[in-house]
């Protein structure tokens, strides 16, 4: 079978160039969820063969020149373009296209299937395009629904009118393909009214991932890690002041990431309570390895708002691979089956975190490691590259037979 995989995916050594650039609009979170869903596919080869064909997903540069690469197995093609709003745009749409012709041409005797990321409207909007008129069919993958992406930003203006255009578009479009892949099962209504085939991949466990924890050294563990937006929708400020209402655990409270609670709340935390520490942005692979170390993950995020029901924060899929115990509300788009495997806060209010602290702090250390160890097991085996990637060509492999009757 032919996949021709379209999303702003890229390596990670290309993602440490844009890193170095200190561009911000790189979806770390989506890279991870790409790449991982790649090599899972991969790993089906011979009977699978995956081109990845990807826009540079940020950069300050005024041209982007095209290039490829192979690493761990996936193959990628970049896209070059004019780093001009529209001229960008139109320039995608159309080398895109002509590159899925190619690619039918060169696969025209054989099964194949388009694989898109429904968010970058350029790539799905012509891929779409393509599927109607050569008739392949085509898969999308929405991990955020459009018109909930800009609940996420800080403030209104920062969206701007060209990608607000782009939001409108791909919602416009959202009902026409051939399958989903969704990362709730709340999305299903909004985004496939249709009620094409579909599947749920909420999140997907590196099976790469570091070695758990040695058991001797677990209980000497100190520090609380928070690693993800510091705003206070997040529900950050309530996890600073849930900790400084409990100053009698002999722990500290790291935080990494970045959003507008660091220009003076957080600074005003840290000096008020020396057991706060803030490291500002580090890259995922840091991150990864300082959770690691931690005797306590946790993820305030509330479970009010409309959009809570269309997520699944990435940061839980990481803090459950890493073998620590893990603090979090259980939000509405999260699966029941994960709800033993992580602390779970009613909802992140002041009261609630310094009393579920207090809770987890008076443990022993071989109970918070049991809890640690059952969740890595659990994600690590159910929920790893490969297996996720075996429901996607189950999915797959139902369309194309629908396509046959």
């Amino acid at each position: 079978m032919k996949i021709l995989y379209l999303s702003n995916m890229c390596s990670e050594d290309i993602q440490q160039e844009i890193f170095r650039e200190k561009v911000p609009a790189l979806n770390l979170a989506a890279q991870k969820f790409h790449r991982l869903l790649c090599r899972g596919l991969s790993s089906f080869s011979p009977e699978v063969e995956l081109e990845c064909l990807s826009v540079f997903p940020s950069t300050n540069r005024k041209v982007v020149y095209s290039r490829k690469e192979k690493k761990n197995e996936i193959a990628y093609h970049y896209l070059g373009y004019l780093n001009i709003p529209i001229v960008k745009h139109l320039q995608i749409v159309f080398m895109t296209f002509a590159i899925m012709c190619a690619w039918w041409l060169r696969n025209r005797k054989k099964q194949k299937i388009l694989i898109c990321d429904l968010l970058n409207c350029s790539l799905s909007s012509s891929a779409l395009l393509f599927s109607k008129l050569f008739r392949v069919k085509v898969v999308t993958i929405i991990t955020d629904l459009p018109k909930m992406m800009s609940m996420f930003r800080v403030h209104e203006e920062q969206v701007s009118k060209l990608a607000k255009t782009a939001s409108v578009i791909s919602e416009k479009l959202m009902s026409y393909y051939d399958g989903y892949v969704l990362l709730t099962e709340q999305m299903n209504s909004w985004a496939n009214p249709r009620q094409h085939p579909y599947i749920i991949i909420e999140g997907i466990a590196d099976h790469c991932t570091a070695p758990a924890i040695p058991e001797e050294t677990f209980g000497n563990k100190k520090n609380i890690i928070y690693a993800g937006g510091l705003f206070s929708t997040y529900g950050v400020t309530e996890l600073l002041w849930g900790f400084m209402a409990a100053p009698e655990l002999d722990l500290e409270l790291h935080l990494y990431g970045q959003g507008p609670l660091t220009t003076d709340f957080i600074p005003d935390c840290c000096q008020k309570d020396q057991r706060i520490k803030y490291w500002g942005v580090v890259d995922n692979q840091v991150i990864m390895q300082h959770l690691r170390k931690a005797f306590l993950i946790v993820n305030p995020r509330s479970a009010s708002g409309e959009f809570t029901k269309y997520s699944f924060p990435s940061k839980n899929m990481e803090a459950m691979s890493s073998g620590v115990p893990f603090l979090a509300v259980k939000l509405p788009g999260i699966p029941n089956e994960y709800q033993p495997f992580f602390y779970t806060l009613k909802e992140a209010t002041v009261d609630n975190i310094q009393l579920m602290l207090r809770k987890i702090y008076a443990e022993s250390p071989e109970k918070r490691q049991a809890m640690g160890r059952a969740a890595r097991q659990f994600v690590l085996t159910q929920k790893n590259e490969k297996v996720q990637a075996e429901k996607l060509l189950t999915l797959i492999a139902k369309i194309l037979d629908n396509k046959k009757k």
